[in-house]
């Protein structure tokens, strides 16, 4: 569950599930294209348990 809620606030901080364009993962990062890149809130996602987000290249990676 823990888990679960993780997830949830990320696609909330990134500013739902309907400005997501593109969603990839490795074992160690979530990389998102996002529609509108304004949209999201890096400082509520830096919040979260994750180690670092970086905006770059038109993508925002969480470092979890």
């Amino acid at each position: 569950m823990k888990n679960e809620k993780l997830a949830q606030d990320i696609i909330q901080n990134v500013g739902g599930r309907e400005n997501v364009n593109y969603l990839t993962h490795c074992a160690t990062r979530l990389r998102f294209r996002l529609q509108d890149p304004a949209k999201a809130d890096l400082d509520a996602l830096k919040s979260l348990n994750v180690l670092q987000v970086v905006n770059a290249s038109g993508q925002l990676g969480d470092w979890t």
